[in-house]
């Protein structure tokens, strides 16, 4: 299911969010809480910040490839970004939102 919805989607950060939000359930307030520094030094675990706490994800090779992929795009188009979010766009690319 998860990987025709990600051939659908556009872009590599819109491809990213779908594996979390269809792979791993990954819900959307969680997305935006992810920050840059989450990701595990190999990729294959996600820390997700909740209400309560933090949940560990368990990342597959898909979704490890379309983060890295995303996160090399990401800092090609804003290397100066101070935004701690992966998932930016061009208007939030600069700005730097409260990381809580």
């Amino acid at each position: 299911m998860g990987a025709g919805l990600i051939d659908r989607a556009t872009g590599a950060a819109d491809r990213l969010a779908v594996a979390l939000v269809a792979i791993h359930a990954v819900g959307q307030r969680a997305l935006t809480r992810i920050l840059v520094d989450d990701p595990s030094e190999s990729r294959s675990r996600l820390l997700i910040r909740r209400r309560h706490g933090l949940r560990v994800v368990h990342l597959d090779e898909v979704t490890v490839s379309l983060l890295d992929q995303w996160l090399r795009e990401r800092y090609r188009r804003w290397p100066a970004t101070r935004n701690p979010h992966p998932l930016i766009s061009q208007q939030t690319a600069v700005e730097r939102p409260d990381a809580s």
